[in-house]
């Protein structure tokens, strides 16, 4: 931690040379003792000599508070274990701590070991609550436990859980305070004893007691004892005063700390080394004068004594029997005194150190909150060793230079901040260096709490440790060079490069640390040789802390790791803290706090890369908490799923959430592992299953056959042979690859020859327990573990994500990989098949074991439904990806899929297995599948019964499946509703039982009516439904002409739908105004579709005698062609498609829509049917007017345009250049030209139908009008497709030129008038002869009724005559 060239820090003694000629000594120095030799005694003591006292309450604390509670200081260690020949102890448990002592380790990193000790006595177990402190002499393996009655000592590092155990009652003191723990400290071993000594002091009543031998303390009663034991007192103490502080001072004996401040010395021997107990005050050589009344003088100045020391410290080693004493207050006071085993002292040094302290955290810590001089408190000080002194020093060889470090707390408003602070005193001066703020602990310790921060410096002093009641904070600063940017921060006091961390204990245990000492560790600066390890054996610095409830914890710094490597403040990374909370806080009973504290703050992405880092190493098998090979797999397989477990349990518990990605990949992990651990499962048990001649394993074949980039090569040269545990050692997380390898594998072993076929069932089984413990397993171990990682939102169902928009952002799933999902399904299918040859094949040589086959059956719909998961889960990633080359792939692959698992789920039948298809069915919601399944079976079923002659038995059998089957059929509307009844009603349309429809389903009916509804293409049953069922005339005649309208191609058919409707609208009786509006509207719809219709069968009577010869439908397209369609668009290619499509459809008996039906009216050769009743030619571009004329009341700009073309089309089907050469030629024969063209029988027919008449608003349209129409692609947006538009309008266009030519040569402009005009003569000229005619008629008609009436009554007279026969005059008057 601290370098030994640091201005300010003097490194670690070096040993040096006893002198040979010095006289034997019967104290010891401060590491240990040298003892002449003695006899041996045998212990008196045996275990029933320790009878359990009555235990009260434990205390927390090795110190003491004003309140007058006993603290015991660590700095007491002086105890050799060469020097303590205890003869119940064995050697054996002496040994040092690590692995090999029987510790366990409670966390580890590459920082620093904490380890329980297993050593610990029966009576101070994990669950005793005694109250109670702790003492550890680490140079002789002792631990000291104080109890109110008791003193307990034993070997904390004796590698037994159980430990031989001194156990001694205490003397009692009636005026101890209750809440005061006696102090004890063992004593180095005197001349006349083999064994150390026990010092007790009584913190209330002073009164000391020493014995020479620990033996004799713990076995002899109290009247025996006080035969070997020497008693004394600390002398007159102050009312309310305690003794809090007993401070190993060697060889100038102990110091006492009182709760006043004031300090005694304590010898326990006198000058000759007979025990002998003496007290002296320290009293300051410029106080009073000598006396009773000057010490009392003294006490009442205050010139003696401090009543805020917080901790002593025994320094340097002067002359033989003096030793320097340091001494803090927690105001900043600190004094050196040199103390004499005599009992003489001097005040050396007084310095207050307090302000700078202040300046210096002022100077380091801008940021922070200004400290008051009452808010800075001294907690404790360690003094640092110095460089090449030795064991004793004569006074003139002292170098006046001291090293000391300091920790301080500063409580702020909100939180507590320790500090420690660098001093150094060089030549009297004391000097306030370098500080470091704790970065990582700021929790502010309670202000009644007995228990006060302890400081720590186990050599070489790289780390110090600062333990607090519930944790240890380790701090190291840096040992290299001082970069220019280290040597800045220097100047305002501040360290660079520190290493912080904090080993906490669990809150919710009732732990907590009662004591704690250093360990120093072994190294060229260690001061004493005897207490260097053996050789081969290094000892790691280290502090033990004894934790109540815990035991005895030992916290080790990895010497050669503790330094910061870089120049910034660091702790552990987010990777180590994680290893070591799922690594060791799965132990149980493990009293260390492994979350994360709030001072410690980690990056998101550092959390995110450490967790997946620590997840795929522990996929491979290279994480420290892995055991690399253990006899069983199984077990290693365990352990690593219960470290992802771990890892993913503390990550969300103890961090902010990850990103989702980054919890998807700890999840797939996790689903390669427990896939792993069953592929092996299934494998181990084929293993045990194997013929004894079988030597062929399909795992270990596919191992083998892996492309070497998809493995990790084993080397043999160390022992690695076990190619298949290697790989699951190794390479788990490659197990994507391992699936569609178990499909190679059966490819490249399968032969076609019969013989192979037993060995293939076995390879083939062997296989789909491969892709079956992989998948299955995966999207079993994704569906019930998604919670744990924080995915409980994601729409999961049966391990796979069902709603596409969850894929989005997500890297491609390992189970559902182009190779995976392909090869699974061609697995699945082979298997099928495979199975099917050989289910109901009885069995000859060579054959599969029936078994196996059996096996392989079983397993068919498990590899189905996996083979499912995964095509659901490919086809939406693809889908969710945001290029398009992916969309179009999942696109294919859903489609493929949705062929794929119809086929699937129906071939189970052929293995028996059709049961299995329908509850696969159900799973998917395979509506149709089910369906088919169902009425199968069913059809088997009424078959059965049907053509079969039944016992009653088989009768009642039969009608008790029926019934399942009706039961059936009932449950799945109740679970699927409308997605089942749709599929159903869609397979009796399908196998053509509509009238099973309507009758079978009447107890669905409102599943029936609504299936119809939302289906136009059923319309024509709907509409019967809605008649007969549903009693609902209004819906029956709207879905008929929805239908006719819209849907209905056959020309025939529409007509009768449309007459229907016209019937069922008139049978309506509208209920209010709006419906007879309503109705109104409806009602002339109906009148315009009948009207087409009739202008349709009208242009196909017009048609129909030209292909009455044909003799198919070819010959009747080449003779209408022919008629028809080769003359007006014979230079219009584009027309010219129009013209025979719409003659295709008219031929066909389908209905044309409006705009084609304009077309081929205006676009057809005239023809003179003059054997038809339905003659045409002459209102072609009338009837097409009237089609113009019910579009206009949908989309009146579309009729304006078509009205332009009919127009167009009209003035241009006659030559007018011809027509306008009227040279020789008469008026008649004019007449003739311009009445036989197709303008003027177009107005005649018009202008007679009152078609161009008011209130119409049609007129005829000049050329001029016409001009221009549909000449460009956008003005037919509305009437052709994209890809016909150009053509089209080129045509139109050619269309203009002709009209144009005419316009231009033929005078068409002025021959229009005319012909408007003569149109109108001719049609008056027609109504007169037809009046004429009729009167004509009339009078004929007149003239035969009065003939008529003549003969009437001419008969009439002679029958009232009587003349004549009656039969003749009846005759008679018939002839006449």
């Amino acid at each position: 931690m601290f370098s030994p060239d640091h201005p300010l820090l003097p490194a670690s003694a070096n040993p040096s040379t006893r002198n040979p000629r010095r006289r034997q000594r019967t104290s010891s120095d401060e590491n240990g003792f040298i003892l002449p030799k003695a006899k041996k005694q045998r212990s008196a003591l045996t275990r029933e000599t320790f009878v359990k006292p009555d235990g009260g309450e434990f205390r927390t604390n090795a110190m003491i508070t004003m309140n007058g509670t006993a603290n015991k200081d660590s700095n007491a260690s002086s105890i050799d274990p060469k020097d303590l020949p205890v003869r119940t102890l064995k050697r054996s448990i002496l040994k040092g701590s690590g692995r090999a002592d029987g510790s366990l380790t409670l966390t580890k990193n590459e920082k620093y070991v904490v380890s329980k000790l297993p050593a610990l006595p029966d009576r101070l177990g994990v669950n005793s609550k005694e109250r109670l402190h702790g003492s550890f002499f680490p140079g002789s393996s002792y631990a000291l436990a104080v109890t109110p009655n008791y003193a307990i000592v034993w070997s904390y590092r004796a590698v037994t859980t159980s430990p031989e155990t001194f156990i001694f009652a205490l003397p009692q003191d009636a005026k101890n305070n209750i809440s005061s723990l006696p102090l004890v400290s063992l004593v180095a071993a005197s001349i006349s004893s083999a064994e150390p000594g026990l010092l007790v002091v009584m913190p209330s009543s002073g009164k000391i007691t020493y014995w020479e031998s620990i033996t004799s303390a713990a076995a002899m009663d109290l009247t025996r004892q006080q035969r070997r034991g020497v008693e004394g007192s600390v002398g007159s103490m102050l009312s309310g005063e305690v003794v809090v502080q007993l401070v190993d001072a060697e060889p100038a004996g102990f110091i006492l700390g009182f709760s006043s401040g004031r300090m005694a010395s304590l010898n326990v021997r006198d000058n000759q080394g007979r025990p002998n107990v003496r007290v002296h005050m320290l009293r300051s050589h410029t106080g009073p004068t000598p006396g009773l009344f000057g010490s009392w003088r003294s006490v009442l100045t205050g010139k003696g004594w401090q009543n805020d020391v917080v901790a002593i410290r025994a320094g340097e080693k002067r002359k033989r029997e003096e030793r320097d004493i340091m001494v803090a207050t927690t105001k900043g006071m600190v004094q050196l005194w040199s103390i004499h085993r005599s009992g003489q002292h001097t005040l050396k040094h007084e310095w207050n150190a307090r302000e700078d302290m202040i300046a210096a955290i002022n100077s380091a810590e801008p940021d922070m909150e200004p400290p008051a001089n009452d808010n800075l408190e001294i907690l404790d000080f360690a003094i640092l060793p110095r460089q090449g002194m030795g064991d004793e020093r004569n006074t003139d060889e002292v170098d006046e230079r001291k090293s000391l470090l300091f920790l301080g707390l500063f409580r702020g408003q909100s939180s507590a901040s320790y500090i420690l602070f660098e001093v150094s005193i060089i030549q009297g001066s004391l000097i306030v260096g370098l500080i470091y703020r704790l970065r990582y602990y700021t929790t502010s310790p309670p202000r009644n709490n007995s228990w006060r921060p302890r400081l720590l410096m186990p050599k070489p002093c790289e780390a110090a440790l600062i333990v607090f009641d519930r944790a240890v904070v380790i701090a190291s600063f840096s040992q290299g060079a001082d970069s220019p940017e280290e040597q800045l921060l220097r100047e305002v006091h501040r360290f660079p490069r520190v290493f912080e961390d904090v080993v906490a204990l669990r809150a919710d245990l009732d732990v907590e640390v009662v004591g704690c000492e250093s360990e120093d560790g072994s190294g060229p600066g260690d001061v004493n040789p005897r207490d260097t390890p053996p050789p081969g054996r290094v000892q790691s610095p280290a502090c033990v802390l004894f934790v109540r409830g815990a035991g005895v914890i030992r916290l080790a710094i990895q010497s050669s790791r503790i330094g910061p490597t870089s120049e910034e403040i660091t702790g552990l990374t987010a990777k180590s803290k994680i290893e070591q909370a799922i690594s060791y806080g799965v132990q149980p009973k493990n009293p260390l706090d492994f979350s994360c504290r709030s001072e410690i703050q980690y990056s998101d992405e550092e959390v995110e890369k450490a967790a997946i880092e620590i997840s795929s190493e522990i996929l491979d098998s290279t994480s420290k908490a892995v055991s690399p090979m253990t006899p069983s797999l199984e077990h290693q397989l365990t352990q690593r799923a219960t470290l992802l477990k771990e890892l993913a349990l503390y990550v969300k518990s103890t961090f902010r959430p990850l990103s989702r990605t980054a919890k998807w990949k700890l999840l797939w992990d996790a689903e390669k592992l427990a896939g792993a651990r069953d592929i092996w499962r299934r494998n181990d048990i084929s293993l045990k299953q194997r013929h004894a001649d079988s030597a062929f394993n399909v795992l270990a074949e596919l191992v083998d056959m892996l492309n070497t980039r998809l493995k990790t090569k084993p080397n043999a040269k160390k022992g690695e042979l076990d190619k298949v545990r290697h790989w699951f050692t190794k390479d788990i997380g490659r197990l994507q690859v391992i699936v569609p390898w178990a499909f190679n594998t059966l490819k490249e072993l399968y032969d076609d020859g019969e013989e192979t076929h037993a060995h293939f069932a076995e390879w083939l089984y062997e296989a789909n327990d491969i892709v079956l413990g992989a998948l299955q397993t995966a999207f079993t171990f994704r569906q019930g573990n998604a919670s744990l990682y924080g995915l409980e939102t994601e729409p999961l169902e049966d391990g796979v994500l069902r709603d596409g928009a969850a894929y989005i952002g997500l890297p491609e799933f390992w189970t559902s990989t182009a190779v995976v999902t392909f090869l699974t399904r061609k697995q699945t299918e082979i298997g099928r098949d495979f199975a099917a040859k050989y289910l109901e094949k009885p069995f000859t040589k060579g054959d599969p074991d029936p078994a196996i086959i059996r096996k392989i059956v079983d397993e068919t719909p498990s590899m189905v439904d996996i083979s499912c998961q995964s095509y659901i889960e490919r086809y939406q990633w693809l889908l969710a990806q945001p290029n398009e080359e992916s969309k179009e792939n999942g696109l294919r692959i859903k489609k493929e899929y949705l062929t794929t698992r119809q086929l699937q789920f129906r071939k189970l039948a052929s293995i028996n297995l059709a049961d299995a298809g329908i509850l696969l069915s159900e799973k998917y919601e395979d509506m149709g599948t089910l369906v088919e399944l169902i009425t199968e079976d069913m059809n088997q079923i009424r078959i059965q019964g049907v053509h079969s002659e039944l016992s009653p038995e088989e009768e009642r059998l039969y009608q008790q499946e029926s019934k399942i089957q009706r039961d059936r059929f009932e449950r799945y509307f109740l679970i699927f509703g409308e997605k089942f009844a749709t599929a159903l009603f869609t397979q009796y349309i399908k196998i053509g039982r509509l009238a099973s429809l309507m009758s079978e389903n009447k107890n669905h009916q409102k599943f029936l009516t609504k299936f119809l509804r939302a289906n136009p293409t059923y319309a024509k049953i709907g509409w019967i439904n809605e008649i007969l069922a549903e009693n609902n005339i209004q819906m029956g005649k709207t879905t008929l002409l929805d239908v006719a309208s819209v849907k209905e191609r056959d020309l025939w058919s529409k007509k009768v739908e449309v007459s229907i409707g016209k019937l069922a609208l008139l049978a309506v009786q509208p209920r209010n105004q709006v419906g007879v509006k309503e109705n109104k509207a409806r009602a002339d719809r109906v009148n315009t579709e009948l009207e087409l219709i009739a202008i349709q069968e009208r242009l196909y009577q017009h048609i129909a005698p030209v292909i009455q010869v044909a003799v198919d439908e070819n010959a009747e397209m080449q003779l209408v062609k022919a008629d028809f369609g080769s003359q007006v668009t014979k230079d219009k290619p584009a027309l010219s498609t129009v013209l025979e499509q719409g003659l295709t459809t008219l031929v066909a008996r389908e209905a044309i829509s409006p705009e084609r039906l304009i077309d081929v009216l205006t676009l057809m050769d005239h023809h003179y049917n003059l054997g038809s009743s339905s003659e045409l030619t002459g209102q072609e571009f009338y009837l097409a007017l009237q089609v113009v004329k019910i579009i206009r009341i949908e989309d009146f700009a579309k009729a304006e345009l078509l009205e332009r073309i009919v127009w167009r089309r009209c003035m241009i089907r006659d030559d007018w250049t011809v027509i306008n050469d009227t040279q020789l030629k008469d008026d008649r024969a004019v007449e003739q030209s311009t009445g036989d063209t197709a303008l003027f029988s177009n107005l005649k027919v018009g202008y007679k139908s009152g078609f161009f008449k008011p209130p119409s608003s049609f007129t005829p349209l000049r050329p001029a009008e016409v001009l221009g129409a549909g000449s460009t692609a956008a003005d037919l947006h509305d009437l052709f497709p994209e890809d016909l538009r150009g053509p089209i309008a080129a045509d139109m266009r050619k269309e203009d030129e002709r009209l144009q030519v005419y316009l231009d040569q033929g005078r068409l402009d002025d021959w229009f008038s005319g012909v408007v005009d003569a149109a109108q003569k001719s049609l008056q000229d027609e109504l007169e002869m037809e009046m004429m005619m009729a009167k004509r008629r009339r009078s004929a008609e007149l003239r035969l009724r009065e003939e008529q009436k003549k003969v009437t009554r001419q008969l009439e007279t002679e029958r009232s005559a009587g003349n004549g026969d009656e039969g003749r005059l009846t005759g008679e008057g018939f002839d006449s």
